[in-house]
């Protein structure tokens, strides 16, 4: 999940905290995870998909979902961005996008989803795929009590699924602060 900002920057920084995932429904808040400053109101955009390995409507392309406990988490870059060494049930399927979320809230500080491949800064890929959860730079408390953490990862696609236009690719290597 993640929040819309809109083109003003002028809402506070948010991280979408999720818990209680089913299979009809889910709790979501937002938290600021900078100085505690309210979030505001506003919309949060997800995509949710059940467990397992997906032909996309097309029947060429896949798609693979599933959860894990995270007992690590990652911060403040160099060594500390490591990930945990997932393994991908379509390991044929060249997966290039993924997407992820935190989905539990056991720790009251905040955690986001990130991955990565063979090194921090290389895409994470079918064969080498390192998904996690991490703080930046929270040096007041890096440390996090395990997490419930989903991905899903799948290839680059363009159409569109029960009636809705979908199209995932990688971008380009940009961030865009809020």
């Amino acid at each position: 999940c993640t929040p819309k900002y809109g083109s003003s920057g002028s809402l506070a920084p948010a991280v979408v905290r999720m818990q209680l995932a089913g299979t009809e429904s889910f709790q979501i808040r937002l938290q600021n995870p900078g100085d505690g400053e309210a979030t505001g109101n506003r919309d949060v955009h997800c995509m949710v998909m059940e467990e397992g390995v997906w032909v996309l409507p097309d029947g060429v392309h896949y798609a693979e979902a599933k959860t894990y406990t995270s007992t690590r988490t990652d911060e403040n870059g160099g060594s500390n961005l490591l990930g945990e060494s997932q393994v991908l049930e379509n390991s044929a399927a060249s997966y290039t996008v993924v997407l992820g979320q935190v989905m539990t809230f056991n720790d009251a500080g905040w955690s986001v989803f990130w991955s990565r491949g063979s090194s921090r800064g290389a895409p994470a890929t079918s064969t080498n795929f390192r998904p996690g959860k991490h703080v930046g730079e929270d040096v007041s408390s890096p440390t996090r009590v395990p997490e419930t953490v989903g991905y899903i990862a799948m290839q680059a696609f363009s159409g569109s699924v029960a009636g809705i236009k979908m199209e995932s690719k990688r971008g380009g290597d940009t961030v865009r602060g809020y």
